[in-house]
């Protein structure tokens, strides 16, 4: 199983607009937990979004995020997001940041059911109105993630490299990329893929949330 991202839509709307934006909004043809894990090695903003819209995948529920906006919640034990550097804390990081992003929304983030059944963290498109999270979002799909002279880089090829890897054809051939080369066309791939549907969100101008779940 992978990860896709999937729209939610309020009741009321332009039924019309909703299927154009469906039939646009690109569900990234999935993506693993060891990607999002990736960014937070280097990222705030994005990470705390995504990883918090994948609670319902394991079981969880999403209320203590939503309605008591408390991030101590079991997803956040995954060793695929723990940092690197010994002594450093996210966990406190990440719950000022949650904060701050729910100050700046002006409108709320959602608890959806999803096709599962499990409930969902849904956060609304307005996040990407917010300059800190576009930023990142540029610096994926505009600068190399990693930079294999920076020591700090090469313990994150040494965590992530043996989970993340691209398919793709050179010369004709179907070859596996990985290493540092795989993790910075993993990230750019993701930036592009949220450009995309950032795109789409400003095209229409309705608003509408996305979550994550389980294909």
């Amino acid at each position: 199983m992978t990860l896709i991202i999937s729209e939610v839509f309020n009741r009321k709307g332009s039924r019309k607009i909703k299927k154009a934006i469906e039939e646009e909004f690109d569900w990234g043809g999935g993506f693993d937990l060891e990607e999002v894990g990736l960014l937070r090695t280097k990222l705030r903003y994005l990470p705390v979004i995504m990883w918090t819209a994948m609670t319902g995948c394991f079981g969880h529920s999403a209320k203590a995020i939503v309605e008591w906006k408390n991030l101590r919640h079991p997803i956040f034990e995954d060793p695929l997001y723990k940092p690197i550097r010994e002594g450093t804390n996210w966990q406190k990081e990440d719950q000022r940041t949650y904060n701050w992003l729910i100050s700046r929304l002006p409108v709320n983030v959602k608890v959806v059911r999803c096709i599962h059944g499990d409930k969902h963290v849904a956060w609304p498109m307005r996040v990407f109105d917010i300059k800190e999270v576009m930023d990142e979002v540029h610096f994926l799909t505009i600068k190399p993630f990693l930079n294999v002279d920076d020591e700090y880089d090469m313990q994150i090829i040494e965590k992530f490299g043996k989970f993340i890897d691209i398919t793709m054809i050179r010369d004709g051939k179907i070859v596996k990329i990985g290493g540092a080369e795989g993790i910075n066309m993993t990230a750019q791939s993701f930036g592009e893929l949220l450009n995309h549907n950032i795109d789409v969100y400003k095209k229409y101008g309705m608003d509408f949330w996305f979550t994550i779940y389980y294909s």
